[in-house]
């Protein structure tokens, strides 16, 4: 039975959008056997950690964007990993790794760089990557995790999540293609978000909603 090592790099642990993510994929790989990480716990559990990332067939890495590029709790961690394999004159055999990044802002091509570190760490460990799933606008999934009628909007990852699946199970060689998702409807909700925004301010302040929209520099 193949062996799947999944990988939380949020320093929310359990409480991330991140594990959200991961609970995912993990529900969908019901013939494998499974290894969970939260790379919050790292510090006490390392080479335990390390000896079963390299006991997997595939690793599925999950992570927040963090100032544009990977969490520094992450970096940490994946670095001592491939210190680890020096030491230990370790050869990785041919193990698939699987990004999902998400961020907050609308675009996900925004995660680029932190797609291209993951590409460059499986290099230099000799990890086979495979493609990354960036989300954009985040930020929804904590509102679905708490309304759960809301799943609907999260439609688009869930296809995503599903080429990881079809991936791993068919064991495909070609070349695939990082997937760039964002939530459905996310457009509509952030320009509510942020109309809400302007108007608690413009109450705040003594205005009325109406008097957001005047012109006061149009010719009359």
């Amino acid at each position: 039975m193949k062996k799947v090592c999944l990988i939380n790099g949020s320093p929310k642990g359990l409480y991330s959008n991140s594990y959200f993510l991961l609970q995912k994929v993990e529900e969908k790989l019901t013939t494998y056997n499974k290894y969970v990480i939260h790379v919050v716990q790292y510090n006490s559990h390392g080479v335990e950690m390390f000896k079963n990332m390299n006991c997997a067939d595939i690793i599925i890495i999950a992570f927040p964007l963090y100032v544009y590029c990977v969490p520094g709790l992450l970096m940490q961690f994946l670095e001592d990993y491939y210190e680890y394999n020096n030491r230990m004159a370790l050869t990785n055999k041919k193990t698939r790794v699987y990004i999902i990044v998400n961020c907050a802002f609308l675009d996900p091509n925004i995660c680029n760089e932190a797609i291209r570190v993951l590409q460059n760490f499986c290099i230099r460990t000799q990890l086979e990557f495979r493609f990354a799933v960036s989300v954009g606008s985040g930020g929804i999934l904590d509102t679905v995790k708490k309304i759960k009628v809301l799943d609907n909007l999260l439609i688009n990852i869930y296809l995503s999540i599903e080429e990881i699946i079809m991936d791993i199970e068919n064991g495909t060689e070609t070349v695939a293609n990082n997937q760039y998702i964002t939530p459905n409807s996310t457009k509509l909700l952030e320009e509510s978000n942020s109309k809400a925004k302007w108007l608690k301010v413009a109450l705040k302040n003594g205005l009325t909603e109406k008097e957001l929209y005047k012109k006061p520099y149009e010719n009359v």
